[in-house]
């Protein structure tokens, strides 16, 4: 955030994220950094409540009252991280009151600045659009912000497809009219999905943040896996081409307990959807009459393989013989051989059939 980069005009503070990109680039992590929220000294509305509770900096919701400082800050990040950060966002959530108080015009233009910036120091540099949050005002927000060009000072679209207290499959939706939204503007770039997720269990849920509480009931471990591979099975078919979880260390929606360090549940599905996806090909995903959803996936070498799952309802498949099962893999990483297979019970976990061993 630019609030506590450039505290003074001219007088910046990278110690913070210096040991935080060269962790990402330690474990080989392509970090995606955030620019936004405006120092007081360089607000449009010094005055204004800051973005986040009574501590936070005045003004930081407002876009800058000068360009020269706002393309400042830009420039001297891009330079400092040049060939160590090669992605960039434009703001976080600004339909947002919380986060943003200017108009979807403004930012249009915020982000033209930014982006003209950007590119100076790095052409290569990936610049992601202003992300709306998935709430009820973000898709009027963010055609507004596309109507006044903000979609032509990217290379990729963002959204946080945010369902609250749904399930994965709502985000589907969400995507359609988002992509409807850009064909209606005439933005033809990839859409990526740059925050999502859910409440999981919890050992220590006398913390818990109250203002977490739109997205519904703790999961238990069972379900927030379930969730995990739900959600990008769905976001692939639906031609999501990048989804960033939120969050790895979370207190509440996170993949690790408190100490950010001892995996969840969630965190071990997540590695095993990893597995069952990576170097795959999604030919189709669809739900049947029952509800019962199927993603069919193939690799070279003849290999396919066939994600179930029923988000509703336990229900017993008929095997089509034309799949040739040999195997069963669950999200908890267990794989089980299947011999003449007939009829296997169906949950709201996927599982994957697949037709050899991988």
């Amino acid at each position: 955030m630019w609030v506590k980069r450039e505290t003074q005009k001219g007088k910046w503070n990278f110690t913070q994220l210096d040991k935080e990109v060269a962790m990402g680039r330690e474990h080989g992590v392509e970090m995606m950094l955030v620019l936004g929220t405006t120092p007081t000294w360089a607000s449009a509305r010094p005055n204004e409540a800051g973005c986040c509770g009574p501590a936070s900096d005045k003004g930081g919701k407002a876009e800058a009252a000068n360009d020269s400082d706002w393309r400042s800050y830009v420039t001297e990040v891009a330079r400092r991280y040049k060939g160590r950060v090669r992605v960039y966002e434009l703001w976080n959530e600004p339909d947002v009151a919380r986060f943003y108080s200017g108009t979807p015009e403004k930012l249009a233009h915020l982000n033209q600045q930014a982006y003209e910036a950007l590119k100076a120091v790095d052409p290569s540099i990936t610049v992601v659009s202003s992300s709306m949050s998935g709430s009820g005002a973000a898709l009027p927000f963010l055609q507004r912000y596309l109507a006044a060009g903000g979609g032509k000072s990217a290379d990729v679209i963002g959204y946080h497809f945010y369902v609250g207290k749904r399930a994965p499959e709502a985000m589907l939706e969400q995507i359609e009219q988002v992509k409807a939204a850009l064909r209606q503007a005439g933005v033809e770039k990839p859409l990526w999905n740059t925050e999502t997720g859910w409440r999981f269990s919890d050992d220590d849920q006398h913390k818990q943040d109250p203002a977490d509480e739109w997205l519904g009931r703790f999961l238990t471990p069972e379900e927030s896996s379930a969730y995990i591979a739900r959600s990008y099975l769905l976001s692939w078919a639906s031609g999501v081409e990048r989804f960033y979880w939120y969050a790895w260390g979370h207190q509440t929606m996170g993949l690790t307990e408190n100490d950010k360090r001892t995996p969840k549940a969630a965190a071990h599905a997540y590695g095993e959807v990893e597995n069952w996806l990576v170097g795959a090909r999604m030919n189709s995903c669809s739900s049947d009459s029952s509800g019962t959803w199927t993603c069919h996936i193939t690799r070279d070498g003849g290999y396919s393989g066939w994600m179930v799952w029923n988000p509703n309802q336990d229900v017993l498949l008929d095997l089509p013989s034309a799949w040739s099962v040999r195997q069963v893999k669950t999200l908890s990483g267990d794989s089980k051989k299947i011999s003449n297979p007939k009829q296997l019970r169906i949950t709201f976990s996927p599982q994957l059939f697949e037709n050899s061993a991988h």
